[in-house]
């Protein structure tokens, strides 16, 4: 019985330690990837305890903005999917890309103090945008 349990806390333990070193691998690839497109500094990322994510807040809500506007994009199957979009669509894109840039340019003259959740906001606006207008071009060209 001794043995049983003992054998269950070893293996429970590898597995634990298993499971971290699979998450640290995970995180490792991710600031690899993210590293081609973001500066990954700490101070302007999103953290839990001594964890940091792999980039910075603003690439975050561009990564998310992104992703959610492809799954919206697929699950309504509009024809959104192969027409470039309205020329009010392009608009609304180079204005959220304009605060996006507004909002970098004034933190880094220290004009105004780094928010990561507007960061995140700005980002989240500009990735949704591009996916709506990278998907049709890229249907357009294959």
């Amino acid at each position: 019985m001794v043995l049983s349990v003992t054998l269950f806390i070893f293996s429970f333990k590898h597995c634990f330690l298993l499971n971290t070193i699979i998450i640290e691998k995970i995180i490792d690839f991710i600031k690899f990837v993210g590293s081609g497109a973001c500066h990954q500094n700490p101070q302007l990322s999103f953290f839990y305890e001594n964890l940091y994510m792999p980039v910075c807040s603003r690439c975050t809500g561009i990564y998310i903005g992104f992703f959610f506007s492809i799954i919206v994009i697929l699950i309504l199957e509009r024809k959104v999917k192969t027409s470039i979009p309205s020329f009010k669509i392009i608009i609304v894109l180079i204005i959220f890309t304009f605060f996006m840039g507004l909002d970098s340019i004034l933190s880094t003259l220290r004009i105004i103090e780094p928010n990561n959740y507007a960061r995140l906001i700005t980002g989240y606006l500009v990735g949704w945008f591009i996916a709506i207008l990278l998907l049709p071009l890229k249907n357009s060209v294959i």
